[in-house]
């Protein structure tokens, strides 16, 4: 099925997305990113899912529902680890 099903390599497959994104960006307008723009975007692709290495894979359905609090609340604490 592919590196996007597997959660540990699906974050660093998301970060280099990203990272092609931000580079294909800087060629064609290289003020349109901000480098702090850039970082949170390449931080987001890294992160967006580090709980479900954790408690597994989460449908969208599922992080919507109230079933998905313990997700964003680990999220949550990721986020203020890394501020």
């Amino acid at each position: 099925m592919g590196a996007d099903v597997n959660n540990l390599t699906h974050l660093t497959l998301t970060y280099g997305l990203a990272r092609s994104f931000v580079l294909h960006q800087e060629e064609a307008d290289p003020n349109f990113l901000t480098n702090q723009e850039k970082e949170t975007l390449l931080t987001a692709a890294l992160i967006h899912d580090w709980a479900e290495a954790i408690v597994g894979d989460l449908s969208w359905m599922k992080k919507l529902s109230s079933g998905s609090r313990g997700n964003c609340r680990f999220q949550k604490k990721s986020v203020r680890v890394l501020s």
